[in-house]
Order: C-alpha cells, then structure tokens, then sequence
C-alpha cells in the first residue's frame, strides 16, 4: 500500500511541475491577447498600453483598463482566473462572490469594427 501511495504522489508531483512549466508567463499572457475579441454580446480592442475599447471605435466611448498580473487577467482592477487562452478563443471566470464565464473569441478588424 505505501508503494502505491508513493508511486501515486511522485506521479501527482511530475504531472504539476509539467503544467507549472507548460504555464505561460505574464508577458506572454498579455501578448497573445492583444488584438480584436469579441462575443455575442461586445467586440473589443485590447491594446498594449493597458487599454481595452469597445467596439465599433468611431462611435463607442467605452474603455476599460486591463493587466495580467501572476497568471490572472484584470478588468479594472477586478481580478478573473483566466480558463484558457488559445490563439482564437480566450475564457475568464470572474472570482467575485457572484462568479460568471466570459468567452470570447479572435475576431478581424473587419468583424470587430463593422467594416
């Protein structure tokens, strides 16, 4: 039994450092956000100087202002978990008392602006 247990945890520890080195960092985070995103709901434009726009620009005010610090995503100020982030789609989940999923997904200039 205390084999098994121990081939248990060394296999548990092996398969967290592998996440922990699959994890990208907050610099790499906050590059492959960068671009246009949007959902049923919103398009956005996340640019590198922390600002966020609502899209389309040439008639909406709307920014926020965003971050990524330690592996979470920022909203102003508010702090989400980030589920996943591939190239076309990125997930967040809020960590408020009242959690929500946010998904959006790559979007063109042309999609997210109107044009």
């Amino acid at each position: 039994m205390k084999t098994k247990l121990a081939g248990l945890t060394v296999l548990l520890l092996l398969g967290v450092s592998s996440l922990a080195a699959d994890a990208l960092s907050d610099s790499a985070i906050k590059e492959k956000i960068l671009g246009y995103w949007g959902n049923a709901r919103h398009s956005y434009l996340i640019k590198s100087d922390g600002v966020m726009y609502m899209c389309p620009r040439d008639i909406s005010t709307t920014t926020n202002r965003w971050d990524v610090k330690d592996g979470m995503f920022y909203l102003d100020g508010d702090a989400h978990k980030i589920v996943s982030l591939t190239d076309q789609q990125f997930v967040y989940r809020s960590t408020g008392a009242k959690s929500f999923t946010v998904t959006w997904k790559r979007l063109t200039e042309r999609e997210a602006e109107g044009r």
